[in-house]
This record gives C-alpha cells, structure tokens and sequence, in this order.
C-alpha cells in the first residue's frame, strides 16, 4: 500500500477551458512537466489522474 505522503494526485480543467493558442499549450505543458519532476525529487512516487479529458489526461501523458 502506498503512503499518502507520497502520492499525487491531478484534477483540473477540462479541454475546453485549457489554453487554445498553441503557445500558451506548450507552455502549460512545459510548467506541468517541471512540477511533476520537482514532485519526483521530492519523493513521490505515485500519481492519480482523473479519467476526463484536460489536464488530467495532460499530466498522465507526461508521467
């Protein structure tokens, strides 16, 4: 069993309210990366993610 002190989890926005400019997406993705790895070196090791559509399923890309 995983301790909760080193989970995550990712709720947010759903692809509608996310950036639409290809830009501001990356960018987005590009800060959501950083704070995965940063979450990584603080010791989590697992991670959550919703089963809908936005940045849920962005994060779950990226991890």
């Amino acid at each position: 069993m995983q301790k909760k002190e080193h989970s995550l989890c990712f709720t947010g926005h759903r692809s509608e309210k996310l950036p639409k400019k290809a830009k501001q997406l990356e960018t987005l993705k590009l800060r959501l990366w950083e704070e995965i790895n940063k979450a990584i070196e603080n010791g989590i090791d697992t991670f959550y993610f919703g089963a809908c559509y936005g940045l849920p399923y962005m994060a779950s890309s990226i991890c």
